[in-house]
């Protein structure tokens, strides 16, 4: 996935910069801007180094709802994103308010793109956590809705299982299917799937 560079975004340059090594990473942070989609990673930048006075944005990566990654503070520099687990955490940012939006499925798979390609670095497994279930963190970040897709396990739409998709065929009309083949809407998925491997249905 290609990422979105911080000359592209416009981003200003840093304060100062320090550098994390893989070995102290443990994880990946996920967060949410809690502001509207449409936000631009450089307003959010504009708001931590003139309102917080951070030395730049906060984030090691965004992600926007379209799907997109921004290159934040980048994979190997100290963030500002979680007080006491910035050097072992890198922070992922949605921009957007999971209170009120669902992230979309674009933007969850970039987030897991964001994790693999973190562990892909480290040479390791990286734990994923969002914000708040981090010690010490008393905040909601990021929200109800991507607590709930860490916990079972980042999926994205690729990741459909074969009986799933037995299912939503199941779930068509299987009337189309020639009388004489011994099929009926109420066979079961895997006798479905075995006869699938002997006939092919117009559905």
């Amino acid at each position: 996935m290609q990422v979105v560079s911080r000359k592209s975004w416009g981003a200003r340059a840093p304060r100062g910069r320090q550098t994390v090594p893989w070995s102290q990473r443990v994880g990946v942070a996920v967060h949410h801007s809690a502001g509207p989609t449409s936000q631009s990673v450089a307003a959010i930048q504009s708001y931590h180094m003139t309102t917080n006075g951070w030395s730049d944005v906060g984030y090691n990566l965004l992600v926007d709802q379209q799907g997109r990654v921004y290159e934040g503070r980048g994979w190997d520099v100290l963030g500002a994103h979680a007080t006491g687990h910035n050097a072992g955490w890198i922070g992922v940012c949605w921009i957007g308010d999971a209170t009120k939006i669902e992230p979309s499925a674009a933007a969850k798979k970039a987030m897991r793109w964001c994790v693999e390609e973190a562990q892909r670095r480290a040479g390791r497994k990286l734990q994923v956590r969002g914000h708040g279930q981090l010690p010490g963190q008393a905040t909601e970040c990021p929200g109800p809705a991507w607590r709930k897709w860490i916990t079972a396990g980042m999926p994205v739409e690729d990741d459909m299982p074969a009986k799933k998709v037995a299912d939503e065929l199941l779930g068509r009309r299987l009337d189309k299917v020639d009388p004489d083949s011994g099929t009926s809407p109420s066979m079961t998925v895997s006798s479905f799937v075995r006869w699938t491997h002997k006939h092919t249905v117009d559905i």
